[in-house]
């Protein structure tokens, strides 16, 4: 995901049910880490699924607006992160 950041992989699809299956073994801090490298119009996507799933969503948010600010990133990265934002 991080070597074409833009593309649908589908809504989940299926890399995302066989990663959920890690989900507190770990999946976590891969996901974030992957973010802070390179984040992908779908691993925000799965970001937003965490925030959405847990009840301290602080860390996540924080990232997610770093995220959303980052001129390094093309606008729609920048852009689907403001979309998560603005529904949390």
């Amino acid at each position: 995901m991080e070597r074409h950041p833009l593309i649908d992989f589908g809504s989940p699809g299926g890399i995302v049910h066989f990663v959920e299956k890690f989900y507190k073994k770990g999946y976590e801090e891969e996901l974030l880490d992957s973010l802070k490298r390179m984040p992908s119009l779908h691993t925000i996507w799965m970001l937003n699924r965490l925030i959405n799933g847990t009840d301290n969503p602080e860390n996540y948010l924080s990232l997610m607006k770093e995220i959303s600010q980052n001129e390094t990133y093309s606008k729609e990265i920048r852009d689907q992160a403001l979309y998560f934002l603005s529904d949390n």
